[in-house]
């Protein structure tokens, strides 16, 4: 849904991840954060997904919403009440706010099974329900959504919530979520160092690595990023087969050469020598040492089997 909160004035959700892990998924950070609104550039340069994305969240929440009610009747015959979401929840002391894609009020505790560790919650009362639609990723809600939902279950003081998610083939499940009041202690910590750090312009250390997965499927290029490293993959695959195919041929002339006992001869145009190469010998020399390099970098692709959070 649209982002309802005043990003100069309160911290939403989404930025739920910067502030409580240093960076979201896509490498924004809370320095980042910060700076933007030090410099009132807030939106300018920033991440915040692709048309494809937003027309895809657009036509597919109201579907998930539907859904995530539908099965939440499954534990109950009484009516679940859908509550207005059209505005702001704002934090009576913090300065954060959430615009929560679906509120409901049930109107008794309601069993949730979590697909992940099948532990049973007893849902109750007013719940916040985070939806996630880009069906890339299978498995658990990424951390950035966790932060997100608890971020929202602050704002609207909810003991518990629930993140509906379209996974791969179209599977829709739901993971509930209850209230973690030590999680919610350090969050509300870090969010009051952040908003003095941005009044007093106290920039956050640099951090000395970045080791945040930047999570690329949302992006407006992604097709065309799928499309570059499965050619990239395709063509080195092809590189590696010339090459052996080089090797082969090369074995092939030798041997033939060696067959009739002689290191060269000649065909059709072409003549053909092996040539043995001697090295000389050299005298014993201390070599010194040398300095580290400058580092450099180098381009690592492999098939994704779930290890990267």
């Amino acid at each position: 849904m649209p982002k309802l909160t005043n990003s100069y004035t309160h911290l939403g959700g989404s930025d739920a991840s910067k502030i409580c892990y240093g960076a979201n998924r896509f490498g924004n950070s809370n320095e980042d954060h910060r700076q933007s609104l030090v410099k009132k550039t807030v939106g300018e340069g920033g991440f915040f997904g692709s048309q494809k994305a937003i027309d895809r969240g657009n036509t597919l929440e109201p579907a998930l919403a539907e859904w995530t009610v539908r099965e939440l009747h499954k534990g109950t015959e009484k009516d679940i009440e859908v509550i207005d979401n059209s505005t702001a929840d704002i934090h009576p002391t913090y300065k954060i706010a959430s615009s929560c894609d679906l509120k409901l009020l049930l109107p008794e505790p309601i069993d949730v099974k979590c697909p992940i560790t099948n532990h049973v919650f007893q849902v109750e009362g007013l719940i916040p329900v985070e939806i996630k639609t880009d069906g890339y990723n299978k498995g658990e809600p990424h951390r950035d959504f966790e932060a997100q939902l608890r971020h929202q279950m602050i704002c609207l003081d909810a003991e518990y919530g629930i993140i509906t998610k379209l996974g791969p083939n179209l599977e829709m499940s739901m993971y509930p979520y209850e209230r973690d009041r030590e999680w919610d202690a350090d969050y509300l910590e870090l969010v009051s160092e952040f908003w003095r750090k941005v009044e007093e312009d106290e920039p956050y250390p640099d951090l000395t690595s970045n080791e945040y997965v930047a999570d690329l499927n949302a992006l407006e290029t992604s097709e065309e990023m799928l499309m570059a490293i499965e050619g990239l993959q395709d063509l080195e695959a092809k590189k590696k087969h010339h090459d052996d195919m080089i090797d082969d041929i090369k074995a092939t002339i030798k041997k033939v050469l060696r067959k009739h006992e002689c290191d060269q001869g000649v065909i059709g145009p072409y003549i053909i020598k092996i040539n043995t190469i001697q090295r000389k010998a050299t005298p014993e020399r201390v070599v010194p040492a040398k300095p580290a390099g400058e580092p450099y970098e180098r381009l690592s692709i492999k098939l994704n089997n779930g290890d990267v959070n």
